[in-house]
């Protein structure tokens, strides 16, 4: 029974820990297309989506929060999003981000080690051929 007892209060414990290291956190911009969202992310998942309003929702979930620095800004020209790993730490890190955008926005994205999955597009895409390269 002691051992039950243990092992109950150590899942617990897990448990806290796990919450801790997750931040979930939510931005909203008032935008106006033409403008652009600019994002730079590393070792995220990101989700862009489009909707029919004038504004930008950003939900973000940071796992290993502690290794991550999110910086984020909005001037005339757009809304800016950086999310970086923290040296030492960050390797263990790891983003998601959901973003509904307003249709006719701009978007400029700077990834590395991401995946990207891109709702309802129209129109043409092109990268370069060093998509695939490290940096």
């Amino acid at each position: 029974m002691a051992q039950l007892d243990r092992l109950w209060r150590a899942l617990k414990l897990i448990s806290s820990a796990r919450d801790l290291a997750l931040d979930k956190r939510r931005y909203q911009w008032e935008v106006e297309p033409p403008n652009t969202f600019f994002l730079n992310a590393e070792h995220a998942d990101i989700h862009l989506k489009p909707h029919d309003e004038a504004r930008i929702v950003t939900s973000i979930e940071l796992r290993g929060s502690f290794a991550w620095q999110v910086a984020t800004d909005q001037d005339e020209a757009g809304v800016y999003i950086i999310a970086r790993r923290k040296a030492i730490v960050g390797s263990i890190g790891r983003g998601r981000f959901d973003v509904l955008l307003p249709r006719g926005i701009h978007m400029s994205l700077r990834l590395e080690h991401c995946r990207l999955h891109m709702d309802d597009l129209n129109g043409d895409i092109e990268f370069p051929p060093d998509v695939y390269e490290s940096p």
